[in-house]
This record gives C-alpha cells, sequence and structure tokens, in this order.
C-alpha cells in the first residue's frame, strides 16, 4: 500500500489558526480539542486519498481536488504523484475556495 506524504500549505495553517480563534471566543479547552482532532483527520488522505468525493473547486485547479469532510468543515486538498497538498480548511456552509 502506498502512502502520500501530506503537505500543509501557508493558507490551510492560516485557515486553523483562525478556525481556533473563533471557536476559542466561546470555548477556549474545546477549541484545542478540535484541533487536535483536526490535526490527526489531516493526515486520513495519506492513506487512499482518492476515497474522498471531488471538490466543487476541481474546474479551478489543475490537478486531483478532493475535499475531507470535518463536519462542519471540508478540507480541500490536492493530489499529486505521492503528495498529499491540504490547500483550505473552510466551513461547508461558505461558497467553494476561488484561491
Amino acid at each position: 500500500m502506498k502512502r502520500h506524504s501530506v503537505f500543509v500549505s501557508d493558507a490551510a495553517h492560516q485557515d486553523l489558526r483562525d478556525i481556533v480563534e473563533f471557536i476559542s471566543k466561546d470555548n477556549p479547552s474545546h477549541a484545542q480539542h478540535w484541533l487536535d482532532q483536526t490535526l490527526e483527520a489531516l493526515e486520513s488522505p495519506s492513506i487512499f486519498p482518492g476515497r474522498c468525493p471531488s471538490a466543487p473547486e476541481q474546474s479551478l485547479f489543475s490537478g486531483e481536488m478532493r475535499h475531507l469532510i470535518l463536519s462542519p468543515y471540508r478540507v480541500i486538498f490536492r493530489i499529486d504523484a505521492l503528495t498529499v497538498t491540504i490547500l483550505r480548511v473552510r466551513h461547508a456552509a461558505r461558497r467553494p475556495a476561488r484561491e
């Protein structure tokens, strides 16, 4: 079984910081718990990344775009050879990403 390496983009890191800051306003301990679970889940696409559905953003970007649902968020990633690049972490209610 081949395993993909996972790279988290600067934009996705910023998304995570913004989400943690938002959650922390109401519940700081839950924010840390959410972050721990999310960071663990970000490794999930390293094995069989194609199991995740195509992202709505697929037509806007080159490469194979997929998303992992971590309700209420979507982890948008691109698959290249043996690398999965996490591009964004967005609330599922938001419109598809343009960047």
